[in-house]
């Protein structure tokens, strides 16, 4: 039986919504900061995100491991190595408006996973799979 087909009921939708949270967090950045959200403005914002919470939690095996510190590191690492991309890729440099953006980022993209967690297992308590 592969991990994933043993991972009871809510489990099995964290990435689907880790990868939501970090979608949402990228359209309110885009909007708080008067961005058009157009495709091309989310893709270049969330992409690098996204794929590096992929990359990250695939490696450290944060969805066959339950628990905080698998998905704390796969957060910590996953924001910096993401946000890090995304200067590189807009080619912008890494002065104090990144290291702001790092704290802000990663405190944002942290409450947006935490509050979307806490939500699934309070419906996995009241719907237990």
């Amino acid at each position: 039986m592969s991990p994933r087909a043993a991972q009871p009921g809510f489990a099995r939708w964290l990435p689907w919504g880790d990868t939501a949270s970090l979608l949402a967090f990228t359209v309110l950045g885009l909007r708080f900061h008067k961005i058009a959200l157009t495709p091309y403005e989310i893709l270049q914002t969330a992409a690098p995100l996204i794929a590096a919470w992929v990359v990250v939690a695939r490696f450290l095996r944060t969805y066959t491991r339950p628990g905080p510190w698998p998905f704390l590191a796969t957060w910590m690492l996953s924001v910096t190595i993401g946000l890090a991309v995304r200067q590189v890729w807009l080619a912008r440099p890494f002065g104090r408006s990144f290291f702001v953006f790092l704290a802000v980022g990663g405190t944002l993209t942290l409450a947006f996973l935490v509050l979307w967690r806490a939500l699934a297992a309070a419906l996995r308590l009241v719907r237990p799979a």
